[in-house]
């Protein structure tokens, strides 16, 4: 076995153990060499240069992913995509969020200028838009996650993200870059006094804003001031929507995202 073959069978041995495949992986490797695409890989690997090398191994593990999924076109219930984060929502979702089966106090809002994993560009991203998620366990697992029976506890009304999340069939993900994601107007409306003071703290405590002046707080002293002053505002408005509106704290994080103290501590080392 060539150094290249040794690697795809390696390749191919790896991805159908993460996903729990009850396949042979002699019968798929079997397979895989048939495969026209892999041949000419095969043949010409040694010839190529470095950036073609790339590209055809991109190519070559999604056709390894394609061949091992087809080994397992079926939910295995093992938990792995529920354990490696939680579903963002999408504006089919609203209906969730506003009937009460998915409450507010299970749900986060990720603000314009923070970083989260992008699954369609599978990296680390600054959002350009805001996104509203489940929260998450320590570890990126669901909350709704039973590790137990490896059960979802709100299946029958699980959100759009997880309803076309098929690991072995990965193509049907694509449906949800034609979705727009929901945002916190579609549920606090626009036209009342709510959505005019979470419009207020987008303003005055917005993420970009946070994270320059947390780059400039050691040398400047009024960025260090200004940041004081910003995280003290989002305690006090904190504070006036359970006061003035009777929002529980465990909703806050839906309205006005996560504390900027917790974002402070978050994007410090980084900056």
């Amino acid at each position: 076995m060539s150094t290249f073959e040794e690697l795809v069978f390696l390749t191919l041995k790896q991805f159908l153990h993460d996903i729990s495949s009850p396949a042979q992986v002699e019968e798929v490797w079997s397979q895989l060499k048939k495969h026209r695409f892999y041949q000419q890989c095969a043949s010409k690997w040694p010839s190529l240069s470095s950036s073609k090398r790339r590209n055809a191994w991109e190519k070559l593990a999604r056709l390894i992913e394609k061949i091992g999924y087809a080994t397992r076109p079926y939910c295995l219930r093992c938990g792995t995509c529920c354990r490696k984060g939680s579903p963002a929502l999408y504006l089919e979702d609203a209906f969730l969020v506003n009937s009460g089966r998915l409450p507010k106090e299970a749900v986060f809002t990720l603000r314009s200028g923070e970083q989260a994993y992008s699954n369609q560009e599978e990296k680390i991203v600054t959002l350009k838009n805001e996104i509203v998620k489940i929260k998450e366990h320590k570890g990126r697992q669901c909350i709704f996650f039973q590790t137990k029976d490896n059960t979802c506890s709100i299946y029958e009304f699980r959100p759009l993200q997880c309803r076309v999340m098929k690991c072995w069939q990965p193509e049907d993900f694509a449906i949800l870059k034609r979705k727009r994601l929901l945002q916190r107007k579609d549920i606090i409306g626009t036209n009342n006094s709510l959505w005019a003071i979470v419009s207020l703290h987008e303003k005055r405590c917005g993420v970009a804003e946070m994270r320059y002046l947390l780059k400039h707080r050691d040398k400047d002293k009024k960025a260090q001031q200004k940041l004081k002053e910003m995280i003290d505002y989002d305690i006090q408005i904190r504070r006036f929507l359970e006061e003035t509106f009777g929002i529980p704290p465990n909703e806050h994080d839906f309205y006005l995202g996560r504390p900027l103290s917790l974002l402070v501590n978050l994007y410090q080392s980084e900056e």
